[in-house]
C-alpha cells in the first residue's frame, strides 16, 4: 500500500536560501580596491564581483548599523556605526575589520571624512577629529554645537560640513574653527555635499544648490527635482547624479536641469553612491544596491546575498514565483535563482496576498484588487467598487468570486470585472481576513467564523472569537488557523475543536497533508511535526509564515530573512511499507485540489480494504466525460491527476465506486 510519513533524517539537506533576496536597507556604499562594501542596518556586507553576490562581514555583524565609509591614501577604510559610536578600520579592502575607537558623547555617527592625517567624524552635536587612525578623538569645533552633522566635503585645505537645520559650515584650519556659509541657501537641511571642479553642490530636503565661490553664496540648481530630498550626489564622466527620495536623476549641464535616469526607480529612496572603475553603485533605503555601467543612464539590481528584505506575500502562477516586497513586485522564472521587477499597472505594490482563480492571478492590496492574465507580468485594476479598500482575502464558489475587505464582503459574477457588496444583517461590515469555499459552503473569518449555504444571502455564526483566521480544507475536514490554535470541523463548519497548541497565520494543503506555518500534519491535525529546522526566525523571533507551493517545493519567508525553499520530498515521502501508516478505517472521497482549477486538479480517496474501483467524470447533464480508473486497488490512500485541457469550462462531477461505497463530488473548471 502507499503511505505518508515525515522524513526526520538530520543528514538530509533541509531549507535552502534562495539567491538574491536579502538585507536591503543600505545606508552607505564604498569601493575599496577590487571590493564593493555596503553598510546596512545589520552590519557590513562585501562583494568581490561588482554586486553579483554578497557576504556579510563576520567582524561587523547585525549588532552595528553602519552608516558611513571613507578611506585614506594608504587604502585604510574606515566605517562609522550609527548605533553606538564605534569606529572600525579595515586594511584589507573591507574583508576584516577591527574596532579602533569610540566617539562620545552622543554615540551616533552620521558622517566620516579623511583629510591628510586627519580623520573627521560628525555626530548629532559636534565634529570630532583624530590624528591616530581613530584610536583617540577630540572635539574639533571648540565645543560649539552646530546641529547634527550629516555630511562632509573637502577642497584642498577647506573642510565643509552639512548640517540638519543650520546649513553649511566651513573650516580652513582642520576643524579648529568654523564659519557659517549659508548666503542664498534657503534650505538649511543639508544631506549631501559634492565638489566638481570649482563648483560645490549641496543636496537638501528640497533640491540642489550650487556655489561657485567656495561656499560664500548659493543659488538653486534643481530644475526637475525641486521639492525632492537629495540624499546623495556623485559625478560620473560629464554627468552629475543625484540620489533622491524619488529615484535617481542626471544632469549634463552642471545642475541647471535634471532628468530621471529610470522611471522604474521613482518609488525608491537612494542613500549613497560609490564609483569603481567603469561601475557606478547606488545604495537605497529598502531596495538594496543598484549598478550602472554607463555613467548612470541605466541601472540594474546587484543584490544577491543582502539579508533583510521585507516580504509581505508570496505567490505562484504558471512557471512564475512572485513576491511582494518593499515598494515593488518581483518575479522569478527559475525557482528563485534570479529575480526581475514587474508589476506594470499595479498602482499599489503592497500586496497582502496572491490568489489564483482559473486563468487569472489576483493581488489584494491596501488600496484595491488587481488582476493579471499573464502570470503576474502586468496588472489591471479590478473595478472601482473596491478602489481604496484594503482587500484581505479572496475565494471562488462555483462561478462567483468573493472578496473580503476592511469594510466587509463583496462578490463578483463576471470573473472579477465588477463587484457588489454582500448585504446581510448577520454578517457585520467588519474586516474579512479569511475566506474559503468547499462544495456549497462559504466560510468567512473575521473576529468570529460565519457560514453560508446560499452564496452569501444568509449567514450563521458558527465560530468562536479568536481572530486572525485563515482556512484550509482536506476532504470533509475544514481547518481554521487562529492566533493561538488550529481548529478543525468535521460537520461542515457547524462546530470546531482544537487540534494544536500553536497558532497559524497561514494554512496550506498539499494533497492530504496540511501545513500550519512550518508545522506539518499528515493525519488531519491529529499529530504535528515541526519542519522549520534550518529556517531562520524573523526579527523579534516570529516564525516564517508566508507559504506557497510551486511544483515540488515549499517556499517560506520569515518576513525579513528572504525566501527559503525546501523540497516536499524531504517532508512528505511516499513509500510501500504498511507498518509505517495506519490503515484507513472507512471509504472516503475527498474534495479535489485545487478547486476551481485549470487545467489540472488532483482527486484523492481512501480505501479501508482492497476493492474494485471506478472513478468517472460527468458533465452537468449526467453524460460520461471520462473514466479515470477502472481496476482493483489495494487498501490505502490513493490520488490521481485529472487533466481537463480538452474540456470547456463549467461545472462537472466525479463519482467514485468502490465495493458498496458510492461517493460523488462537484468541481469547477474555469477557462
Amino acid at each position: 500500500m502507499s503511505y505518508l510519513f515525515i522524513n526526520s533524517n538530520p543528514l538530509v539537506a533541509q531549507w535552502m536560501n534562495i539567491n538574491g533576496l536579502y538585507n536591503r536597507y543600505i545606508t552607505s556604499v564604498a569601493v575599496s580596491g577590487p571590493n564593493l562594501v555596503a553598510g546596512t542596518g545589520n552590519g557590513v556586507f562585501l562583494s568581490t564581483d561588482n554586486g553579483v553576490s554578497w557576504n556579510q562581514s563576520d567582524s561587523i555583524t547585525g549588532k552595528y548599523g553602519v552608516v558611513c565609509f571613507d578611506s585614506d591614501s594608504n587604502d585604510s577604510l574606515f566605517a562609522g556605526s550609527i548605533s553606538d559610536g564605534v569606529i572600525f578600520l579595515s586594511t584589507d579592502n573591507g574583508v576584516k575589520w577591527k574596532e579602533v575607537g569610540f566617539v562620545s558623547p552622543n554615540p551616533v555617527i552620521n558622517a566620516l571624512a579623511m583629510s591628510g592625517q586627519y580623520l573627521f567624524v560628525g555626530n548629532n552635536y559636534h565634529v570630532f577629529r583624530s590624528t591616530d587612525n581613530g584610536n583617540s578623538w577630540t572635539a574639533a569645533d571648540s565645543g560649539r554645537v552646530i546641529k547634527p552633522i550629516r555630511c562632509f566635503a573637502i577642497n584642498d585645505t577647506t573642510l565643509f560640513a552639512g548640517t540638519d537645520g543650520a546649513g553649511v559650515f566651513l573650516s580652513t584650519n582642520n576643524g579648529v574653527s568654523w564659519a557659517a556659509a549659508n548666503v542664498g541657501l534657503t534650505d538649511t537641511t543639508v544631506l549631501s555635499l559634492l565638489w566638481v571642479g570649482t563648483n560645490l553642490f549641496a543636496g537638501t530636503n528640497t533640491g540642489v544648490f550650487r556655489s561657485t565661490n567656495n561656499g560664500t553664496s548659493w543659488t538653486t540648481a534643481d530644475s526637475g527635482i525641486t521639492g525632492y530630498s537629495v540624499n546623495a550626489l556623485a559625478v560620473s564622466g560629464e554627468k552629475l547624479i543625484a540620489g533622491t527620495s524619488h529615484g535617481i536623476f542626471n544632469s549634463v549641464n552642471n545642475g541647471n536641469s535634471w532628468t530621471a535616469a529610470d522611471s522604474s526607480l521613482s518609488n525608491i529612496s537612494f542613500s549613497s553612491f560609490a564609483i569603481g572603475g567603469t561601475n557606478l553603485f547606488a545604495g537605497s533605503f529598502g531596495c538594496g544596491v543598484f549598478r550602472s555601467t554607463n555613467n548612470g543612464t541605466n541601472w540594474f539590481e546587484a543584490n544577491s546575498g543582502l539579508d533583510g528584505l521585507l516580504l509581505y506575500s508570496l505567490g505562484a502562477s504558471g512557471k512564475n514565483l512572485l513576491a511582494s516586497t518593499d515598494n515593488r513586485i518581483i518575479l522569478s522564472t527559475d525557482d528563485g535563482a534570479h529575480w526581475v521587477r514587474v508589476g506594470s499597472g499595479l498602482i499599489d505594490t503592497t500586496v497582502q496576498f496572491f490568489e489564483n482563480i482559473g486563468t487569472k492571478l489576483f493581488a489584494g492590496t491596501l488600496t484595491g484588487l488587481f488582476c493579471s492574465t499573464d502570470d503576474g507580468m502586468t496588472w489591471l485594476s479590478s473595478d472601482s467598487a473596491l478602489t481604496g479598500k484594503s482587500v484581505l482575502s479572496l475565494t471562488a464558489l462555483d462561478t462567483t468570486i468573493f472578496a473580503g475587505t476592511n469594510t466587509g464582503l463583496f462578490l463578483s459574477t463576471d470573473g472579477g470585472k465588477s463587484w457588489t457588496p454582500v448585504l446581510s444583517g448577520r454578517l457585520p461590515a467588519i474586516p474579512i481576513t479569511a475566506l474559503t469555499a468547499v462544495d456549497t459552503i462559504l466560510l468567512v473569518g473575521a473576529t468570529n467564523i460565519y457560514r453560508s449555504f446560499d452564496h452569501g444571502s444568509s449567514w450563521t455564526l458558527v465560530g468562536f472569537q479568536t481572530g486572525g483566521y485563515c482556512f484550509a480544507a482536506i476532504g470533509t475536514n475544514l481547518f481554521a488557523g487562529g492566533n493561538n490554535n488550529v481548529y478543525r470541523s468535521t460537520d461542515e463548519g457547524k462546530s470546531w475543536s482544537t487540534v494544536s497548541d500553536f497558532g497559524a497565520a497561514s494554512l496550506l494543503v498539499e494533497g492530504t497533508n496540511l501545513f500550519a506555518g512550518t508545522s506539518l500534519s499528515t493525519d488531519s491535525g491529529k499529530t504535528w511535526t515541526d519542519v522549520s529546522s534550518g529556517l531562520p526566525r524573523a526579527h523579534g523571533g516570529a516564525p516564517g509564515t508566508l507559504l506557497v507551493i510551486k511544483d515540488s517545493a515549499l517556499y517560506a519567508s520569515p518576513w525579513d530573512k528572504g525566501i527559503w525553499r525546501r523540497p516536499l520530498s524531504e517532508m512528505i515521502i511516499t513509500g510501500v511499507d504498511e507498518r509505517a501508516s495506519e490503515s484507513p478505517q472507512y471509504f472516503s472521497l475527498f474534495q479535489n485540489y485545487p478547486n476551481p482549477f485549470n487545467p489540472s486538479t488532483v482527486i484523492s480517496y481512501q480505501l479501508p480494504a482492497s476493492a474494485m474501483v471506478t472513478l468517472k467524470v460527468y458533465d452537468v447533464l449526467g453524460r460520461l466525460v471520462k473514466t479515470l480508473i477502472q481496476e482493483r486497488q489495494t487498501l490505502g490512500n490513493h490520488s490521481i491527476t485529472f487533466n481537463a485541457s480538452n474540456l470547456s469550462g463549467g461545472i462537472y462531477f466525479y463519482r467514485l465506486t468502490a465495493g458498496n461505497f458510492v461517493g460523488t463530488r462537484k468541481f469547477l473548471l474555469i477557462k
